[in-house]
């Protein structure tokens, strides 16, 4: 996505699955009725669900296989164990995609809130960017984690 500026399948259905949930919990007679009246057949959230649990299934899998680059929460998942019993690959399928689904929704108002906060207030932008400029050229998350005003933002918004 952020390479060519577009949205990528997987964010549109992500974004969708969000917005149809929150419908379907407002108007769930209405949801029901036009489930009911087309046999079945209307269920937009079917198609989404399954596109999504199809890639979720193939990063956990990625992540199961150790071929991710960085290590991330659905090889936790996938590697956690509870005494002798590890979680049973439907289960750490289906949490992974409760954690991105519930996830994307969260992080995309705060993202946008940060954002907007930031933008409102020409003295914050103006010393997180002086703050950021002192960042030498490839910088690492440890260097990251040590600004001070930086982090001050992100936890007020947080």
């Amino acid at each position: 996505m952020t390479e060519t500026g577009q949205k990528s399948k997987y964010i549109e259905e992500l974004e969708f699955v969000n917005k149809a949930r929150a419908l379907r919990l407002e108007v769930y007679s209405l949801y029901c009725a036009l489930k009911t009246f087309t046999l079945g057949y209307f269920d937009p959230l079917t198609r989404a669900d399954q596109y999504i649990e199809k890639r979720t299934a193939e990063v956990v899998q990625r992540a199961s296989e150790r071929q991710l680059v960085k290590a991330n929460i659905f090889a936790g998942l996938k590697g956690e164990k509870s005494s002798d019993e590890t979680m049973a690959d439907r289960e750490v399928l289906l949490e992974s995609i409760m954690l991105i689904v519930a996830g994307s929704g969260t992080t995309a108002v705060t993202m946008t809130f940060l954002t907007w906060a930031v933008m409102a207030n020409p003295e914050i932008q103006s010393r997180l960017e002086e703050e950021v400029a002192t960042l030498s050229e490839g910088f690492t998350d440890s260097e990251l984690e040590a600004q001070p005003y930086l982090n001050a933002v992100i936890n007020e918004a947080l």
